[in-house]
Formats: structure tokens, C-alpha cells, sequence
């Protein structure tokens, strides 16, 4: 693991001004408290701060980036890891793998914030159907694609699927290929040398909900 850097209130407010830019908002703290309320969700340990979080919401479906960064106390979190999720409702179709705050943190997640915003901008409309596909998951760990199975609504009455990087940029396709790359070759060796491969998906302590 890349030695940790923890961003500075500069880089937050450098990593601010481009989502802002990208058309997130910041959410208030009130909007926070009232969805942890109506879910009643359960932090899996005792945690500092009110972490600052953004959405970009369109399409029926919404980004949220959390950032680690405690405005309030002006700095970042300890512990701790960001994340990008694809939110629809209350359920989280997507989430990145976490984003450590290493040297390139803020770049990464304004890139991984970026592309996120893309797939959600333009969430495909079926071929067969033209309505808005869905994001399901795919066999490996942190696999999608973009599917409809509205079949009674299909003249073939099959399924409809696309790839997740369906019609990505260039640039932005280069940048995820390349991060499933490292990806690859960090699994690989960890495989060569017999060790365990640390999945933080599977070893994160996740929130609960008491929502019955």
C-alpha cells in the first residue's frame, strides 16, 4: 500500500470547486441527518465529524462522493477510505473500490467522480424498448453492465444487455482500463506469492439499517 497522504483543506476545496463545476452539490447537514433518521442507519464504529458529501443526480439515478473530509474540523479523517456510489432510490447499485488517500487521491476521485457523473448522464435506453436499463451485477467481484429484462415489452421476448463502458470516452475509457490493470496485476501477485488478496468490498464493516 502507497504511503497515506491526507488531503489539506486547499485540496478539498480544489476537489470542492471541480465538482461544483461537474454540477454536484454539497449535501447539507440537515439532508444527512434526515436520511440517516428515515433509514435509521448504524455507523459499524464510532466515527469523528460529519463527513462532507456530494450528489449529481439525473436520469433516475445519482452519484454520491464521500470525501472522509470533516469541513467543520477542517481536515480529513483518520481512518478511513473514499468512495463513489451509484445510488437509485434507497438501494446502491454500484460503489467504486475505495479510493485511498495516497498522492494522487485527489485526482482520482475527481476523475472517478467524473466518469461516475458520465454513466449516469447518459444511462442508455434499451434497443428493444427505449426504456432506462439498469445496473446489474456481473459474476466477478465488482463486475456490472447495463441490462433490461422488461421482456413481455420486447418483440423477442429476450433480454437486452450492454457493456458498462458502453459508449465511455477515450479518455475516460483509458483511465478505467488502466485501473482494472493495476487491479489485475495486484491480485495476480498476491496470488503468485500465496497470499490472501484483501478485498476492502468484503473486509469493510458495512452500516446497518434497523428499518424493519
Amino acid at each position: 500500500m502507497p504511503k497515506q497522504v491526507l488531503p489539506t483543506l486547499r485540496d478539498f476545496q480544489l476537489m470542492k470547486s471541480y465538482l461544483i463545476r461537474y454540477g454536484f452539490r454539497e449535501f447539507s447537514r440537515i439532508e444527512i441527518q434526515k436520511q440517516f433518521s428515515r433509514l435509521r442507519l448504524v455507523a459499524p464504529r464510532k466515527r469523528e465529524g460529519k463527513e462532507t458529501g456530494f450528489v449529481f443526480s439525473a436520469n433516475g439515478l445519482s452519484v454520491v462522493i464521500w470525501t472522509t473530509f470533516l469541513i467543520e474540523e477542517g481536515k480529513a479523517r483518520e481512518v478511513d477510505a473514499a468512495w463513489v456510489l451509484v445510488v437509485k432510490g434507497d438501494e446502491v447499485p454500484y460503489f467504486s473500490h475505495p479510493i485511498h488517500r495516497t498522492e494522487n487521491f485527489i485526482k482520482n476521485l475527481i476523475n472517478q467522480a467524473w466518469i461516475a457523473r458520465w454513466r449516469v448522464l447518459h444511462r442508455p435506453l434499451c434497443q428493444k424498448c427505449k426504456e432506462f436499463m439498469e445496473i446489474a451485477r456481473g459474476r466477478g467481484l465488482g463486475a456490472r453492465y447495463w441490462s433490461c429484462v422488461r421482456l413481455r415489452h420486447h418483440d423477442d421476448g429476450k433480454p437486452f444487455f450492454l457493456d458498462w463502458d458502453y459508449e465511455l470516452p477515450p479518455r475516460a475509457k483509458q483511465f478505467v482500463v488502466k485501473r482494472r490493470e493495476r487491479r489485475a496485476t495486484y491480485v495476480a501477485k498476491r496470488r503468485e506469492e500465496g497470499k490472501p488478496v484483501l478485498v476492502a468490498r468484503l473486509r469493510r464493516k458495512r452500516w446497518t439499517s434497523k428499518l424493519v
